[in-house]
């Protein structure tokens, strides 16, 4: 299925020590490295929940986020949530990192392009964190899931042929050699008025 990509584009709030969206919005995906300007929630962000709007992508028919972070925690840890439209997803715990690492989570639904673009929010929520430990983020995007919707299939092609307008089925019987055209309304009028037999 076809992704798009969302980033970081404004602060929800300012909770945690360090938390401009500029910080973690870098123009890289997975696993490339990250500039290491990041995100800081320290033992003053205990529980705390950083929100942070994301970018619309502009996709319709949306069915899954996965999303990315490159992040480490010096003790205490971080959990993440997605907000789309009026929806607020469980959050997930993301693994304790010693180093720069990425890791994903991924969220599934069903949401349109307008749910998205009303309300699309990550939640990055800091758990316990003692004196001396910090949670860091260095960058984050989201890669959208969506579908396609197949085309509406088209009508099936009337041919003409030496004894006028005929189904294409009949052109084959008759084997007479089919030209497709496009039928007009006036003649599909003619073509279905002729089977009707007058009262």
């Amino acid at each position: 299925m076809p992704i798009a990509i969302s980033r970081p584009s404004s602060n929800g709030n300012a909770l945690w020590q360090s938390n401009p969206y500029t910080s973690i919005n870098e123009e890289i995906l997975q696993p490339a490295v990250g500039n290491g300007t990041m995100i800081v929630a320290n033992k003053n962000d205990d529980h705390e929940t950083q929100l942070y709007g994301m970018s619309n992508p502009g996709v319709d028919n949306i069915t899954g986020i996965t999303a990315w972070l490159y992040h480490y925690t010096e003790g205490g840890s971080l959990r993440i949530a997605v907000g789309i439209g009026a929806d607020v997803l469980p959050s997930q715990l993301l693994p304790s990192r010693s180093s720069r690492t990425w890791d994903s989570v991924t969220f599934t639904g069903q949401w349109t392009q307008a749910q998205f673009a009303a309300l699309a929010q990550t939640h990055l929520i800091a758990g316990s964190i003692n004196q001396n430990e910090d949670v860091r983020v260095d960058t984050l995007y989201w890669e959208v899931t969506y579908s396609i919707p197949e085309p509406e299939p088209e009508p099936e092609p009337i041919y003409t042929g030496p004894r006028g307008i005929v189904p294409w089925w009949n052109a084959l019987e008759r084997k007479e050699p089919p030209q497709m055209v496009k039928e007009t309304e006036f003649e599909r009028f003619m073509r279905v008025r002729q089977f009707v037999r007058p009262s």
